[in-house]
């Protein structure tokens, strides 16, 4: 695997979109919007989704027990992980679900998706309607359209310790679909890995970026495919990482707080949002 130094990014113009109500309780584990631009940011610590306009104004929240990932589906339909709790990174918990919603409702009403996960983090999916999840305990994970996991391609495909598939540490975290191929993070990782695992053959995962050698900074979070191609690394050292999809060019940015997950900003070309272990929501103008 080529691996660069990272430079310093041009800088980002960084402000805060939704102050956080109580600092670290407000704890935005993730975020992602739906199909009319609203926002709806996961607040695992309270057990609360919540919605927002493109002002940062808060519109509406939904109970859901301790929600990570949420991500609009091809169906127009929000889905949203559940059971992100330590408790769940036990070896036989399957606590974990997926849980769908119709975000136009006036009041949403969670229905279940697919259940028996352990401890999902991140969830992306692909051109042809397929969940990806990233179980922080099992590994990862494809859901069909069926909400049925499709255990032959799980089966194959990278888990925790998995040293053969190049996981070099525990808690598989963040998830991002990029043309035919999945990036993964590995966040408690000797050397803050991220994973490149094509679609079409999840058995041939290899290494896609070292954090540590190239750019720094350990634990990585959650990633997105920013609005030019490349794909952004949230940590939790309050860097944000840019690098290009085969890991050679790669630059760090400071975006002032730990950042647990990004989303880019539908209708614009060069913004992106994060969530932060404060609670904080940031809208970061990249260079």
């Amino acid at each position: 695997m080529p691996q660069a130094h990272a430079a310093t990014c041009a800088a980002a113009t960084t402000t805060v979109l939704v102050p956080t109500e109580v600092p670290v309780l407000g704890w935005s584990e993730n975020l992602g919007y739906d199909g009319a631009g609203n926002l709806w940011v996961s607040r695992s610590w309270r057990n609360e989704l919540q919605r927002y306009d493109s002002s940062g104004q808060l519109t509406g929240s939904i109970s859901i027990t301790n929600p990570s990932a949420v991500r609009l589906g091809p169906d127009g339909l929000m889905y949203v992980a559940s059971g992100d709790l330590p408790a769940n990174l036990r070896s036989g918990m399957r606590g974990g679900a997926v849980l769908r919603f119709d975000p136009a409702a006036e009041s949403p009403v969670p229905e279940v998706f697919t259940t028996g996960l352990a401890l999902p983090n991140g969830a992306a999916f692909d051109a042809s309607g397929n969940l990806y999840v990233a179980d922080s305990l099992s590994g990862v994970l494809r859901i069909g359209r069926d909400g049925v996991v499709d255990a032959a391609w799980s089966a194959l495909a990278p888990k925790n310790l998995d040293v053969l598939a190049g996981v070099d540490g525990a808690m598989i975290n963040g998830l991002a679909v990029a043309g035919d191929s999945l990036y993964v993070t590995v966040t408690a990782s000797v050397t803050g890995r991220v994973l490149r695992v094509p679609i079409d053959a999840p058995q041939h995962a290899s290494v896609g970026l070292d954090l540590l050698t190239s750019a720094g900074a350990v634990s990585p979070d959650d990633l997105t495919v920013g609005p030019d191609g490349d794909l952004y690394i949230a940590t939790s050292t309050g860097a944000l990482i840019r690098s290009d999809l085969a890991g050679r060019e790669v630059c760090v940015m400071a975006v002032g707080s730990p950042v647990t997950s990004l989303a880019a900003v539908p209708g614009t070309d060069h913004e992106l949002v994060a969530g932060t272990m404060t609670g904080d929501v940031l809208r970061i103008e990249l260079p």
